[in-house]
């Protein structure tokens, strides 16, 4: 058998013999000479060349955060948001769209302002931390005779213009790539090269959950199942002790001129497209202890800043500051009776440049409200009445104009000016002794009419198994099957496009449905994940509904769980509570009548009380 044969590591000349019989040696090995050892060199030095440009190409294109659910909920939200905007389409008229962070998402009712102004309003707000990509958002969005509205909280003009935030950095590498590129070149590359090691190990984990096709967009206690149709989020989220600012943080554009880098740009911007561009200082906490009339205003160099660009400015910051305890967990995050009154003075104030006349500054009715969800509907807009004024109601005197408590109601009402709510965590509040309450508009409904009213949805039903009045009008099969008293039922059943959609599982103990949008349509909608259960266990029967991991309905004895979602938007619209084929009042908007005409009340001045000292 021939052999390789080598002296010192070095192939025997062709034609010499080897040790081993002095056979010709059939696999050579070639000298290493100096010119192959300089071509060596050359391709390793192109090799590191081409892996030196090729690096921040294959960071953009590796590096992800697919699974961080705080990410994964920005795009959630702006998934939503990209539905509204193709509604506000349909108006062949300019828009009014709002800019923002978290602040704005919870702080301001675009619903509200589209249905009083008429004018085609969509919230963008989403999370502060996302700094510069807002307004890069925005951008990309808006067009000639659209108008914007600016609400950036206070610390938005503070980040130094060339940094990118965690919560940035993790959303734009994971679902818009290409943001990266407008920073400008040099920029986007020294980011690119500079990337820590460890994002490289978070990436693996992102392409894991992306592969597997895993839905993780729970946040606690921020749903984007409950986001309404103009991309406002209401949530009914507990209140906390938050702790507001010393001082209203204004921004120092003297020390730090490139935080405001991006507004100058967006707004510059904004002038060449036709695009107008308003600007409302962002809804916050007021400042403990409250701040002197001086201390309210603004450096004269913002002031300055504003006008110079053409931004034309709503308000003043004392007049979007609430009473802390208007707001839930954060200085920024208000109550849905807050956002009602912000936004009811944002429409106030923008009415002139809509072309409506501005109410003359006289009460002549009170909507009652507190710290619920508040949605805006027919009964409670009063958009032909602008004078009608929403006042925030609580046990406790707020130090803010547009607060009362129950003892300021008499004198009020004594004076002739109506006082309606609907919110039903307004009621306990007042004296049954005092007042009488007339129902003046009303929302009844049943299963049936829900079934023929939401025409392209998917229903969602639990039931806790009872006999109960016959289900009537136009329900599918499949519903009188879950419901024919015999045990536990769930089931999800889709009207119009989505009647291919029937689930159902029955049984005498446990029930229990766990599925996504996704699953259920095929795909192509925001998805959600919806979990539908039920138990007899303890001898108390109840189903329960929820959403994206948060409980929404739930049902006793009898009693039929409902939630009905728009597959298309990817959110709930309606939910309720029915016991059989019985119709029910689900919402009314109710009016207050005093039953003694003797008012000795120390809130008689309630309405025409000043201003708190600023």
């Amino acid at each position: 058998m021939p052999q390789r044969v080598t002296d010192g590591g070095r192939a025997p000349a062709e034609g010499s013999a080897s040790s081993a019989g002095g056979q010709r040696d059939r696999y050579p090995i070639p000298a290493i000479r100096g010119k192959a050892s300089s071509r060596f060199r050359r391709v390793l030095l192109v090799t590191f060349l081409i892996w030196v440009v090729a690096w921040p190409f294959f960071t953009l294109a590796f590096v992800n955060r697919y699974d961080s659910p705080g990410t994964a909920w920005i795009q959630a939200l702006y998934q939503r948001k990209d539905l509204a905007l193709r509604r506000a389409d349909s108006f062949h008229t300019g828009r009014l769209l709002v800019v923002g962070g978290s602040g704005t998402l919870l702080g301001v009712d675009a619903e509200l302002i589209q249905r009083k102004l008429g004018v085609p309003t969509v919230n963008l707000g989403t999370h502060a931390g996302l700094n510069a990509y807002i307004l890069y958002r925005a951008r990309s969005i808006l067009r000639r005779r659209d108008s914007v509205l600016l609400c950036p909280e206070y610390e938005a003009w503070n980040e130094p213009a060339n940094d990118i935030s965690d919560v940035e950095w993790s959303y734009v590498t994971t679902y818009d790539k290409p943001f990266l590129w407008s920073l400008g070149v040099r920029h986007a590359l020294e980011v690119l090269y500079s990337e820590p090691e460890e994002n490289y190990v978070n990436a693996i984990s992102g392409w894991e959950s992306r592969l597997s096709g895993g839905y993780n967009t729970f946040r606690a206690g921020y749903n984007v199942a409950v986001m309404g149709p103009n991309g406002d989020l209401r949530l009914d989220v507990p209140h906390q002790a938050v702790r507001g600012f010393g001082r209203y943080p204004f921004p120092d554009l003297e020390r730090n001129p490139l935080g405001a880098r991006p507004i100058h740009d967006f707004a510059n911007w904004a002038h060449e497209q036709g695009v107008r561009v308003f600007f409302s200082w962002p809804n916050c906490c007021i400042p403990d202890p409250t701040p002197s009339h001086a201390d309210s205003a603004p450096p004269p160099a913002v002031s300055s800043f504003l006008k110079e660009l053409g931004i034309i400015v709503l308000n003043t910051p004392s007049e979007t500051a609430f009473p802390r305890q208007m707001f839930t967990d954060s200085v920024y995050h208000a109550d849905g009776g807050c956002r009602r009154i912000r936004t009811e003075d944002l429409v106030r104030k923008l009415r002139p440049y809509y072309g409506m006349a501005q109410p003359i500054d006289e009460t002549r009715g009170i909507l009652l409200v507190s710290g619920g969800v508040n949605r805006p509907r027919p009964g409670n807009l009063f958009a032909d009445r602008p004078n009608v004024r929403a006042k925030y109601l609580s046990r406790e005197r707020l130090n803010h104009p547009d607060t009362l408590t129950p003892a300021d109601l008499p004198a009020i009402a004594a004076r002739g000016i109506s006082i309606w709510f609907d919110d039903p965590t307004i009621e306990p509040l007042l004296s049954k002794d005092e007042w009488d309450v007339q129902d003046v508009d009303w929302d009844r409904a049943s299963l049936a009419h829900w079934f023929k009213k939401y025409d392209r949805h998917l229903i969602v039903l639990g039931y806790a198994g009872a006999q109960m009045t016959p289900i009537d009008g136009d329900c599918p099969p499949v519903v009188r099957r879950a419901l024919d008293g015999s045990g536990l039922a769930v089931a999800i059943v889709g009207t119009g496009p989505w009647r291919h959609v029937q689930r159902l599982v029955t049984g005498p103990n446990s029930v229990l449905i766990r599925t996504d949008l996704n699953a259920l349509v095929g795909g192509g909608v925001p998805n959600l994940s919806i979990t539908v259960g039920g138990s007899a266990g303890n001898g108390k029967p109840w189903s329960r509904i929820r959403l994206d991991n948060r409980l929404y309905v739930e049902g006793g004895v009898g009693e039929i769980s409902v939630a009905v979602i728009d597959p298309d938007n990817g959110v709930m619209v309606d939910s309720a509570t029915f016991e059989g084929g019985q119709e029910k009042t689900l919402l009314s908007l109710r009016r207050l009548v005093l039953r003694h005409g003797d008012v000795t009340n120390s809130a008689a001045g309630a309405l025409a009380r000043p201003a708190r000292a600023d």
